[in-house]
């Protein structure tokens, strides 16, 4: 995910941990409460080696106040058109699966994913029953507005090349994105176009000109008249409830509106 964060400033987060002999669910991994962002994957792994120097693991798991802490944040950034994507790394059950369930359905109002990995062979059944493809999260009558959670567990991908893990860890964020955008009413900006393409464009020819330079040019009446060909097809359209996208940086996939599927080559 580290690629589509134009800043490489990740906010990182620990749980379970005994620090000074108190158990935080909810710490900086880097020990600044200020500031818990490291710059990129590197500044992860470094945060994540140093923290052994002054956290002991500890248990229970508890999920609720890392969510609640993402969501806040995510919330505060809504009105800069930011999406936010929380990545989990657990090796054990959750302890407080009700609070993490009111947590999560909160957090669908958010411009926020979450994105479960499951490290070694535990019983892992409550993370499937957060991913919501089995049903609607639901608890004490309230129903999560949207789908925000995919739970991948590490142990299906032995031996599975790096590049098929990262297609199945993020296929289910764009539909979500695209969930949520729709349902708050925002649209994307127009296309930026550079000088440098406008320069382009307007060195085009048009088609009006193409039919100008194949006109007669004398009055000879023998000169036969010119065929004129149509212009130029573009691809044929997109099969219906299939639409495009494209995240900005010049990568396209494709969506289905209503079985929600993604997928990176055209269909047909």
């Amino acid at each position: 995910m580290a690629p589509y964060d134009t800043d490489q400033k990740i906010s990182v987060w620990g749980f379970g941990g005994k620090i000074n002999g108190q158990v935080s669910h909810c710490f900086a991994l880097n020990m600044n409460e200020d500031n818990p962002e490291v710059n990129g994957v590197e500044g992860i792994m470094s945060a994540y080696d140093e923290a052994f120097n002054t956290v002991t693991l500890s248990g229970p798991t508890l999920f609720s106040q890392v969510l609640s802490t993402a969501s806040a944040i995510a919330a505060s950034q809504e009105d800069q058109n930011a999406y936010s994507i929380l990545l989990i790394l657990t090796d054990g059950v959750i302890n407080d699966m009700e609070s993490t369930k009111k947590s999560i359905i909160q957090a669908c109002h958010t411009p926020l994913s979450i994105i479960i990995i499951g490290v070694g062979d535990a019983d892992f059944s409550q993370m499937e029953e957060l991913d919501g493809d089995g049903g609607v999260l639901q608890i004490d009558g309230e129903k999560a507005t949207r789908d925000i959670v995919q739970f991948v567990p590490m142990r299906q991908f032995d031996g599975v090349p790096q590049a098929h893990i990262a297609k199945e860890t993020l296929a289910e964020v764009p539909p979500q994105f695209l969930h949520f955008m729709r349902i708050k009413g925002i649209r994307p900006n127009p296309k930026m176009v550079l000088q440098e393409e406008e320069d382009k464009e307007e060195d085009l020819p048009t088609y009006d000109d193409l039919v100008a330079a194949q006109s007669p040019q004398s009055n000879n009446s023998n000169a036969s008249s010119p065929v004129l060909s149509s212009p130029p097809r573009g691809p044929k359209p997109l099969p219906a409830n299939w639409i495009v996208q494209d995240d900005g940086q010049g990568t396209v996939w494709y969506f289905n509106t209503v079985t929600q599927e993604t997928q990176w080559d055209r269909p047909q």
